[in-house]
């Protein structure tokens, strides 16, 4: 879903940074009315379809519908997003905007994104009767093993929810950033600086800023209190220890039970939380918390998120440089369609090279977890129990997220083949273990590739 929201914002950016369209295509009065009702119409047929799913739930029981619902809902976001790209594209949906509101720091490009945000929203709206019988469901279960756990949201509290954990911490350094460069463009443009340089750089030290200050923001954005005294909070903070990692504070995620994951933010220990959902911690085992808790802590142990931002920031340069010149050598694209097509390029291939990053260290984390949870019991060697318990977890996240095992993702991979990489560590050496080696190569191309990126910011790619 994070996708999305960065996704609209995206393609703003693109329509800002190739001038594309040079001259508008619309007509001054109906863009603002056309773009708009074409969303609504996308959100209601969709909420329509999903009240047929929720019927022959009710009726038949049909499990297959919860799936065609939930299908509905992604089908909208994703018409949704192309109707967004042809606006800002192709009817110059910005240019709409600024006539109206002028061009304000970060305030237009907010407002072009807002209806792909609405809609994102309408979808939750639409979806939460079926998220509610599903909730339902499971109550009988959820009074059986912790009758505390039992929770049945509002469809406002499911919403506020859905905004606050999915779509605001996407929104927050978007906007930051944002506003951060056109406030650092401006500056620059009156003073008169090198202007490349002076945007390169305020972009760094923005991205710098909001990365470091985030971790602060988050724990207030989402809601969130520390993790009691007690014995569970002893056993993490054990590991936290032994990991040689520090936090500043374990939080409890309130999700109203609707979400089970675990997370860790920031980048310097006084702004380092640990967060674990309510859900996590009210449907694993212990030895399963333990796990994720090691999981979360091999990121920052191996420094995966400054090595992410590294990797990032120079395949964006490398494979923007390498589109230009590809889509320069193309015969038929000329002018604004060439910086348009190469920006295009350049993300695809970026996203594609971010992905294959992020899945090795995800298995990386895995590694450590297991590895941890190894060394906590005092073994030199990877303990069976202990890659039971994290490939376990994997499981019941899964399971109890409803996300098919065999599902692919673009940032983790799937389930099952994180799991088929945990059993082959049983029993080996924990100083010599794939997933560490894989991590490895994929930091020395990011830093090879940070130094082509850097040859190529200071030569200008001659």
């Amino acid at each position: 879903m994070q996708l999305l929201v960065v996704a609209a914002f995206v393609l703003i950016f693109l329509r800002e940074e190739s001038g594309w369209p040079a001259r508008s295509l619309a007509h001054p009065w109906w863009v603002p009315a056309l773009f708009p009702a074409c969303m609504a119409l996308v959100w209601l047929a969709a909420d329509r379809y999903m009240r047929a799913q929720g019927v022959r739930i009710d009726r038949t029981g049909d499990h297959r519908a919860v799936r065609r619902a939930f299908a509905a809902g992604r089908v909208a976001r994703g018409v949704g997003l192309a109707l967004h790209a042809g606006a800002v594209l192709g009817l110059d949906w910005l240019g709409a905007v600024r006539a109206v509101v002028g061009d304000l720091v970060a305030v237009d490009e907010v407002l072009a994104a807002t209806p792909m945000l609405v809609l994102i929203v309408l979808t939750w709206w639409s979806e939460f009767p079926i998220d509610r019988r599903l909730r339902e469901a499971g109550v009988l279960a959820n009074l059986e093993r912790d009758p505390s756990a039992v929770t049945l949201p509002a469809r406002r509290q499911y919403l506020l929810s859905a905004i606050r954990n999915t779509m605001g911490l996407t929104l927050v350094p978007i906007v930051a950033i944002t506003g951060w460069e056109e406030l650092a463009e401006r500056v620059a443009g009156r003073l008169a600086v090198d202007h490349h340089a002076a945007l390169l750089g305020a972009r760094l030290v923005g991205v710098a800023l909001v990365l470091l200050l985030m971790p602060a923001a988050a724990v207030r954005l989402w809601d969130t209190v520390p993790l009691g005294a007690g014995p569970l909070r002893d056993r993490l903070l054990d590991l936290a220890a032994l990991a040689r990692v520090r936090v500043r504070n374990l939080l409890v995620w309130r999700t109203h039970m609707a979400t089970i994951n675990g997370a860790v933010m920031g980048l310097v220990a006084p702004l380092r939380y640990v967060l674990l959902t309510d859900a996590l911690l009210g449907s694993l085992p212990l030895e399963q918390v333990r796990a994720v808790m090691a999981h979360e802590l091999g990121h920052v142990r191996h420094r995966h998120l400054p090595w992410l931002l590294a990797g990032g920031l120079s395949i964006l340069i490398l494979s923007g440089y390498a589109a230009e010149r590809a889509v320069a050598a193309l015969p038929g694209i000329r002018g604004d369609a060439t910086d348009l097509a190469a920006l295009v390029l350049s993300l695809a291939l970026a996203f594609w090279a971010f992905g294959a990053i992020s899945r090795r260290f995800e298995r990386q984390a895995d590694t450590f977890a297991a590895r941890l949870l190894s060394e906590a019991e005092g073994h030199a060697e990877v303990r069976p129990e202990a890659v039971v318990a994290m490939a376990g977890a994997l499981e019941t996240v899964a399971l109890l997220n409803h996300i098919p095992a065999d599902r692919h993702s673009w940032r983790h991979g799937s389930i099952r083949s994180r799991q088929a990489s945990l059993m082959a560590l049983s029993g080996r050496a924990a100083d010599d273990l794939g997933p560490d080696r894989s991590a490895g190569r994929a930091k020395a191309a990011i830093a090879l590739g940070c130094a082509a990126a850097l040859t190529i910011v200071a030569f200008g790619g001659a």
